[in-house]
């Protein structure tokens, strides 16, 4: 291999051809790239590199240059367990990769990566006040038929609200139970970096109509705190807060699941709905539509836009109906 002594730029020396030809040789292994040659400041932030200081011999060779043919596997070997190092060099990042990785933005990996945060199962409750919960004369049981079980005609499911355990005549057939009977791992959900709109969420598998995809899940704070949070943001920090009700707000931005990295569309796939589970309300991502495998996750964000124009986030959702903005064009 040759490999440029600032950065991690390497080129076999069998296809060293094909790379550009702005490289500056400076021995039959190193070289000085044409991005560091010109763009990395020389002097005390990065000295000049330093050279070998003693002489090469054919045991550091991982190609010859006399015939274009690989080493034997002796020699191969020989070389790979040799203590011979790359020349050592200085190299200092670029300022807008340093102050992504700062602020978090990105984390160093095998590739980029999301910002980290903790995975949640369930929400976490962090304010002490008095719960909106729904009142107990609103608790009902249904009648549906214990043999045919709970289907879309269930009393409970039209006023969104699992049927409980215990009081339900249909007990273990009972399917209006979407919440508490959903796996918490979401594997059939996978992340993955779209083209514009940053990380999104797609399916591995078909999803039917109605069906419960993913609870949406993190900090349930008061109405204080999130503007306590609001305040500490830029307009170019990610926002993950949905309304709960009137008073508690979910923030995932520091705690949640996949459901915070699933897109805005002007025409999406999924709709956010509030259920009732043993009376505390919770929000769950349902399908709209039939959903393929392979198919990115969207729902409408329902942002409303106010003050300067340019500040609004642009949609790139590639609807027919977008509007090019997160939820209603500003006005």
């Amino acid at each position: 291999m040759s490999s440029c002594v600032r950065c991690c730029t390497s080129y076999h020396r069998k296809c060293i051809g094909n790379a550009p030809q702005e490289l500056m040789t400076i021995t039959h292994r190193a070289f000085l790239c044409h991005r560091c040659y010109n763009n990395t400041p020389k002097g005390l932030n990065a000295p000049d590199p330093r050279l070998p200081n003693r002489r090469l011999d054919e045991t550091d060779l991982l190609y010859e240059d006399k015939n274009e043919n690989e080493l034997p596997m002796d020699l191969f070997i020989k070389s790979a367990r040799s203590k011979w190092k790359q020349p050592s060099a200085e190299f200092d990042l670029p300022d807008d990769l340093l102050q992504e990785l700062r602020s978090a933005l990105i984390v160093a990996c095998n590739g980029l990566a999301p910002a980290p945060y903790v995975m949640l199962r369930r929400s976490l409750y962090l304010h002490n006040k008095t719960r909106d919960l729904l009142p107990v004369t609103d608790v009902f049981i249904c009648s549906c038929d214990p043999l045919l079980g709970c289907d879309d005609n269930c009393q409970n499911r039209a006023l969104q609200q699992e049927c409980e355990m215990t009081t339900c005549p249909c007990r273990n057939f009972c399917s209006n139970r979407c919440f508490s009977t959903q796996p918490s791992d979401a594997n059939h959900l996978t992340l993955f970096l779209t083209e514009k709109k940053g990380w999104g969420v797609k399916t591995n598998r078909f999803i039917q109509p109605g069906e419960l995809v993913i609870e949406y899940v993190g900090e349930v704070i008061d109405k204080k705190t999130w503007e306590a949070r609001k305040k500490k943001m830029t307009r170019y920090d990610h926002m993950y807060f949905m309304a709960l009700n009137q008073s508690e707000i979910v923030d995932a931005s520091r705690k949640g699941n996949l459901a915070r990295f699933i897109n805005h569309a002007c025409d999406p796939n999924l709709q956010v709905e509030k259920w009732y589970v043993h009376r505390i309300p919770r929000l769950g991502l349902f399908a709209k539509t039939q959903i393929a495998e392979g198919e990115e996750l969207s729902y409408n964000y329902s942002v409303k836009w106010f003050g300067n124009r340019e500040f609004a986030q642009r949609c790139y959702c590639g609807a027919l109906n977008c509007t090019g903005y997160l939820g209603r064009a500003p006005e």
